[in-house]
């Protein structure tokens, strides 16, 4: 339900979910004192990139957003108009240019593309349904590209390490490197 009342839902969902989180660190039998949530990132891929960055700005517990093949419809103007304050992440496939967000960034946030690749290879489905060599051999490789930026930003952002962003010439897909 791509409606502006089942976006915000879809954004109290998130804080509703960290509230959870919040009850078990205080008294779970088996959460309690284990979750760091001085860290939380948001991650959304297609429509619910749209979501964890709206999440993000109104909610101040998000810390860091990675948009995944991101969609902005339903976002309202408050994001768009007032952006974040906050690390985002943003990757989309080679055919697509969703750079809203970002051009409203003023800092901490990186864009880019991956050439070859569908919004469905952003999103993790890459590897179903077909399951030829092909479409695995894609697959593993926008992973691969993905998951390198994903865990240096997070490593960054959420863990304060100073260790250098992965090469973008080790990638030879990205294309469209964008950095604030």
């Amino acid at each position: 339900d791509l409606t502006d009342a089942s976006f915000q839902e879809r954004v109290r969902d998130l804080s509703f979910i960290v509230d959870q989180m919040e009850q078990w660190d205080r008294s779970d039998p088996f959460f309690a004192g284990r979750l760091d949530l001085s860290r939380i990132a948001a991650l959304g891929a297609s429509w619910g990139g749209g979501v964890v960055a709206e999440f993000c700005r109104v909610d101040p517990r998000g810390k860091a957003a990675i948009v995944l093949e991101g969609y902005f419809q339903n976002v309202g103007s408050a994001l768009l108009k007032n952006s974040l304050i906050k690390p985002v992440l943003s990757i989309y496939r080679g055919d697509s240019f969703d750079s809203d967000l970002f051009n409203k960034l003023a800092q901490d946030a990186i864009w880019f593309q991956v050439s070859k690749t569908r919004h469905e290879d952003l999103c993790g489905w890459g590897y179903w349904p077909s399951g030829t060599t092909t479409a695995t051999q894609n697959a593993w490789e926008v992973n691969r590209t993905v998951n390198a930026y994903m865990v240096w930003f997070l490593d960054k952002y959420l863990k304060g390490s100073t260790d250098p962003m992965p090469p973008v010439k080790n990638y030879p897909r990205i294309f469209n490197f964008q950095q604030k």
